[in-house]
């Protein structure tokens, strides 16, 4: 494992964070089992030990935008298309208990997730093999948090996330370079769904920038 729990300690930190060591040496453990079996599951950021780092960048960034919005987590958080765990177990293990709620259809991948929930101490966090279509009518309105990463372009995940959310819940997420292009693409959606962009704030690290994050509010429609 080549990333080191001082370089773990100067990103969360950059980002606006104090988790502590113990949080901090919980997140390496994540890693280090990420790294073990990532590649067999057919997770990129699992791959090799810093194919990681990119994701964990924009992860912890996440975290620190997922920290302002804890009141709206308290009510119920929901990670679609979980895979790995990124970024909601980081998310999760530098916050602390909020209540998880992780959506992984796939077998190897729900099983990696129970594993490292059970390893690595987890409380209130829930693997559910299914994908999001089949829960929706179910779980309609029920969480006041969503993140949802590799779903695609940013105008279909808003439609798979937002019937979770509650009134006023939020979608926090990141998105690449092309982030003002797709934004102009969901333009419709957001309205005609009753979404608001709340924020849209480059993740600016270590003298580059990784990437967009981006807090999407449901308002409701007029």
């Amino acid at each position: 494992m080549s990333i080191t729990i001082g370089e773990l300690s100067e990103l969360v930190t950059a980002a606006g964070m104090k988790p502590g060591r113990p949080r901090l040496e919980k997140l390496m453990a994540y890693l280090e089992l990420l790294n073990e079996r990532g590649r067999r599951l057919g997770l990129a950021a699992g791959s090799a030990g810093r194919g990681v780092w990119p994701h964990l960048v924009k992860s912890v960034f996440l975290a620190a935008k997922v920290f302002h919005v804890k009141h709206l987590a308290a009510q119920g958080w929901l990670d679609i298309g979980s895979g790995g765990g990124i970024p909601a177990l980081p998310i999760r293990i530098l916050l602390g208990e909020l209540p998880l709620t992780a959506l992984e259809p796939r077998l190897k991948r729900s099983i990696f997730l129970e594993e490292a929930v059970r390893l690595l101490g987890l409380r209130g966090v829930t693997v559910l093999r299914q994908r999001g279509e089949d829960v929706a009518d179910n779980l309609a309105g029920n969480f006041g948090l969503c993140t949802a990463q590799g779903l695609g372009p940013l105008a279909y995940t808003l439609k798979r996330v937002t019937p979770f959310l509650t009134e006023r819940g939020v979608y926090v997420c990141w998105r690449g370079s092309d982030a003002g292009a797709q934004l102009k693409r969901c333009g419709k959606r957001l309205v005609l769904n009753g979404l608001l962009l709340r924020e849209n704030e480059k993740i600016d690290f270590a003298g580059r920038l990784w990437a967009n994050i981006m807090i999407v509010e449901k308002v409701g429609k007029d």
